[in-house]
């Protein structure tokens, strides 16, 4: 939960991981809460220290959205926030505000997808080009925690990487978060891939639509807009490994192929997905079980094989055990990087080892008994850090032990820009499993 805070904070930029989470998460907590945050020493802790472009993208969609200003610490008149910066200073407006002065009337449907033939709604839009294979997956981390401050639809078309390594690839931003986030917050976002960006020149695009939790109507006051602040929430598994309700249990794979040789690549694609969910079933029993009580009941295995060429060549497998009553997502995704020298059958063999791992790691997952993968801790820490913890509410998340490094630096942050109160608890302490821990805000 959030504690009360004023006035400016600094954030070592070396701390801990020492990359880009700490410049996603301060951004983001600077535009939610109106605090002024400066980050020294920028991704100190990689070879290529300061701002990388998809970091300085994120930081200027951030600062657009809330109307802020972004400056370097020693010019705060007129610095200017470049690639390989290694200090700034954000100076957040009012994303309220800024939303409804910029927002004009469209459409969209009840799903959020801007459209014509349904009700007219205020929609704020904004476009962010990382200008390189940056992942724009990375982009919308950042930015999605501040647009549920906004009252109005936000449609952001991001530019950049779509399937490129060292980060999530968008498709578990479509299958992963955006599920979790639409159950346990009310928050709906939907990814629409226009085009799909590789490695080494991304020029993916991707149209974001961030729904929040109260929609307001062109008609309507901006003073009802949306909640200040999230509601608390919980991520557990009461029953792990026993049935029930909160266990995963439907499945879904989405294989994304990125060569134009269509009918080859669908053949490739289906045998990577099956290759997926024999590994799956094989190495989680839990699955195995769930899976025949599935098709016993008639509910479909959500598989989606895509070829879709971009710039550069590449793809990625998704992965996904959802409960029945969609209160947990469990995810394994990897990036399919094939290097240029690969021939068809290389190729093909790598797809096939891509997914394979997919399956293990989710069989590894899900047979350990946690509610969330790493990425997805990573990503709701700033979400609990946010939560309304008033009356002793508190938000729950019970993830594998040890958590990440990403997760405890973005936990450090928070505490640092927000004053929230994070508490780690393993196996008993935290009323879980060995190998378990309860992350509590």
């Amino acid at each position: 939960m959030m504690a009360s805070v004023n006035g400016p904070v600094t954030v070592d930029g070396s701390l801990l991981e020492g990359g880009g989470q700490i410049v996603r998460v301060a951004a983001a907590l600077s535009a939610a809460t109106g605090r002024v945050v400066r980050v020294d020493n920028v991704r100190a802790g990689r070879p290529k220290p300061g701002l990388a472009a998809q970091h300085l993208a994120g930081l200027r969609l951030v600062a657009e959205v809330c109307g802020g200003r972004l400056v370097t610490p020693t010019e705060e008149e007129y610095g200017e926030v470049k690639v390989g910066s290694i200090a700034f200073v954000l100076n957040p407006g009012s994303v309220r505000e800024t939303a409804e002065a910029n927002a004009g009337v469209g459409e969209t449907n009840e799903s959020g997808d801007v459209e014509s033939e349904s009700k007219k709604i205020k929609i704020a839009t904004h476009v962010s080009d990382v200008h390189t294979a940056g992942a724009v997956s990375l982009v919308a981390q950042t930015i999605v925690p501040v647009l549920a401050y906004s009252p109005v639809v936000t449609v952001i078309t991001l530019t950049g990487g779509t399937d490129v390594s060292s980060a999530p690839p968008i498709g578990y931003v479509q299958n992963c978060l955006a599920p979790v986030l639409k159950k346990h917050l009310d928050l709906e976002i939907n990814c629409h891939v226009n085009k799909r960006g590789y490695f080494p020149k991304g020029g993916g695009e991707v149209v974001l639509t961030v729904v929040p939790r109260r929609q307001v109507s062109s008609g309507e006051s901006g003073s009802n807009a949306a909640p200040p602040i999230y509601p608390p929430f919980v991520i557990e598994r009461k029953r792990a490994g026993r049935g029930g309700n909160s266990e995963p249990a439907k499945l879904g794979c989405w294989i994304i192929n990125g060569t134009s040789d269509g009918k080859r690549q669908q053949t490739e694609s289906r045998a990577a997905a099956q290759s997926a969910f024999r590994v799956l079933l094989n190495n989680s029993p839990t699955i195995a079980i769930a899976a025949e009580a599935m098709a016993k009941a008639g509910v479909p295995v959500d598989v989606k094989t895509l070829v879709e060429p971009g710039t550069g060549d590449g793809g990625s497998v998704v992965l996904t055990a959802r409960s029945v009553d969609d209160t947990v997502t469990l995810c394994a995704a990897k990036v399919f990087s094939p290097p240029r020298s690969a021939d068809a059958n290389e190729r093909l063999k790598l797809l096939i080892e891509c997914a394979s791992e997919c399956g293990e790691d989710l069989a590894a997952l899900v047979e350990s008994g946690a509610a969330v993968d790493a990425n997805l801790l990573d990503q709701l820490i700033v979400f609990m850090a946010l939560a309304d913890g008033r009356d002793g509410q508190k938000s729950r998340v019970v993830a594998k032990a040890p958590i990440s490094l990403h997760a405890e630096t973005a936990i450090q942050v928070c505490e640092r820009v927000c004053g929230a109160r994070f508490f780690v608890l393993q196996g008993e302490d935290g009323g879980v499993g060995k190998g378990l821990c309860a992350v509590e805000c």
